[in-house]
């Protein structure tokens, strides 16, 4: 009995500090360099402009941005807690409006992000594969990418912050 007990013990260790060490570790490892910012139209099947794309989405503009403000992209996106723990969840749409370039040339990673349905995409420029498993948005997610949104492009937040209609 005694030994039983002593091998759960062991097992609920063991399983909590995996637990506890996954929920430590980032998202993904992004290289270390400068991070720009785009505002990309999420509906590019029906855009008439003549923009450049990033991933086949027209960019509507795109901004340098300052060290803190590159700190906290990476934070929010490197944070589990702004994402859910399953791949059910999010609409369907992927209409990214939001996107990040971290990195420099070829393995430079962007993040393509759509506050609709919630769903990132992580593409290395190099080849355009991506990189990992696209994530989820959770609620406190929303409001971190929503801030991230407003901070990087002010005018615009109003337009990002929105829940889908689906």
């Amino acid at each position: 009995m005694k030994r039983s007990l002593t091998i759960i013990a062991l097992i609920v260790t063991v399983a909590g500090a995996v637990y506890f060490w996954c929920d430590r570790r980032p998202v993904y490892a992004f290289p270390p360099s400068r991070t720009n910012a785009y505002k990309l139209e999420g509906y590019r099947l029906t855009y008439t402009g003549s923009a450049e794309q990033l991933h086949g989405w027209p960019i509507l503009q795109r901004r340098d941005i300052d060290e803190s403000t590159q700190a906290k992209v990476r934070a929010t996106i490197g944070d589990w807690k702004n994402y859910e723990r399953t791949t059910e969840r999010g609409y369907a749409c992927f209409d990214p409006r939001l996107a990040f370039r971290i990195g420099e040339n070829e393995d430079a990673i962007d993040v393509l992000i759509c506050l609709e349905c919630r769903w990132v995409y992580f593409y290395r420029v190099r080849d355009e594969e991506k990189v990992r498993a696209p994530l989820c948005i959770s609620n406190a997610g929303l409001r971190a990418f929503a801030d991230l949104d407003a901070l990087v492009f002010p005018k615009s937040a109003a337009t990002t912050t929105t829940a889908p209609a689906h």
